[in-house]
């Protein structure tokens, strides 16, 4: 049953539909041939009995009135008689009727032989004898078989026509019943596959609905993503930007955007390298080759700097700390995410710290130094004291 629902059922009817009208456009072309045919054998034969009645007419017209001029058109009509025999015999080939058309072929030149005969009499003054001829046993003979003949074989050639119309018609009528039965298959084909449509089509609003929802809620989800996305970047404490393979840069957080001093379209686009990573610290040139962001999105690595510089776009550097991510997608290295921070107050603060201990270091060691000249003195003084026979004034504590 689900195959008569289906589009290969629909085609299969079409097609089937298609062949019976085909086959019986055919059928009607050869009905129409074959009545034409019929209809030409027809008037051949009833021409070819009028024109020996008329042959038979005009000799013994011409024997009896002794008029020669009678027979002036023999010539033309015997050539006619026999023109509509070869046309019957052309017409009735398919009907294998060869044997009959044979015979009343042969009587019709024997009889055209013995009426040459009594011509010539005729044309010679021999009269009499011409109606010898005429009305004599042989020729009598010979067109009675003749009459009979043209009697019989129009009927049998008739009666053979009637029958193959009688087969022409049931093939015609089977093949009309046929196309009436593929036109009714169409039909029910075409209903069952209506209703099939009508079920896939409702199947298929229901799914577009589900998909339009679908989609709405995905843009819904995108846009709120999106959002935190953009909430994400504007409210990172760290300069963040993001950058193709090649280098160039697709996003940048105002953040980055404030600590460098670009404008966003000033570096969306713009190869991040030549543009804020071109120089170290002390401007001498740092190759892209050697620069951690490069390799990040060539080698797909992680990478971090903590002392490297950035170049802001009045030409000033400030020192930074940056981690750069990769971007992967399917194996592939799209690109990095970088992040970084502003470390000159830290740098300034470790700097201070590291003067105050040079300095801590210096009066601690001038302290030392003062103790140490102290107990050199008392060491003295009780010394001489007691060289004296006093007391020792100072007790060292070691």
């Amino acid at each position: 049953m689900r195959f008569f629902n289906s589009v290969k059922a629909l085609y299969t009817a079409v097609g089937i539909l298609f062949l019976l009208f085909v086959l019986g456009g055919y059928l009607d072309f050869r009905n129409e041939a074959m009545n034409s045919r019929h209809l030409q054998i027809s008037i051949a034969l009833e021409r070819m009995i009028r024109l020996d009645q008329e042959l038979t007419a005009m000799l013994v017209l011409a024997a009896m009135e002794q008029n020669e001029l009678r027979v002036t058109r023999y010539e033309t009509v015997n050539q006619d008689v026999e023109a509509a025999i070869q046309k019957v015999i052309d017409l009735t080939k398919e009907q294998s009727m060869t044997q009959e058309i044979s015979a009343m072929r042969e009587g019709h030149k024997k009889i055209s032989n013995i009426e040459e005969i009594a011509l010539q009499k005729m044309r010679a003054g021999s009269w009499k004898e011409a109606k010898d001829i005429l009305f004599g046993d042989e020729y009598s003979s010979a067109k009675k078989t003749y009459e009979i003949d043209t009697e019989t074989i129009p009927g049998v050639v008739l009666g053979e026509i009637g029958a193959i119309e009688n087969r022409f018609n049931t093939i015609k009528s089977v093949a009309l019943a046929a196309r009436i039965g593929a036109l009714c298959l169409l039909l029910w084909t075409g209903i069952m596959f209506s209703r099939r449509t009508r079920a896939d089509l409702a199947e298929q609003v229901r799914l577009q609905a589900e998909i339009s929802g679908a989609n709405k809620f995905l843009e819904e989800r995108v846009q709120e993503r999106t959002e935190e996305l953009r909430l994400l970047l504007h409210s990172a404490g760290e300069g963040m930007f993001g950058v193709d393979a090649a280098g160039q840069a697709t996003f940048i957080n105002p953040v980055a955007l404030h600590l460098l001093g670009f404008d966003e379209k000033e570096m969306i686009g713009q190869e991040v390298h030549g543009l804020i990573h071109h120089s170290h610290e002390d401007a001498s040139p740092y190759p892209k080759e050697n620069c951690p962001i490069f390799t990040t999105c060539t080698l797909g690595t992680q990478s971090q700097a903590t002392n490297e510089v950035l170049w802001r776009k009045d030409g000033r550097s400030f020192p930074v700390e940056y981690t750069s991510t990769p971007i992967i997608k399917d194996g592939n290295v799209m690109g990095a995410v970088v992040t970084f921070r502003d470390v000159t107050e830290r740098k300034q603060a470790e700097k201070d710290l590291t003067e105050h201990m040079k300095e801590l270091e210096t009066f601690t060691r001038l302290t030392i130094d003062r103790e140490e000249k102290m107990i050199e003195l008392k060491e003295e003084i009780n010394n001489l004291l007691e060289q004296t026979g006093q007391e020792k004034k100072y007790r060292i504590v070691e």
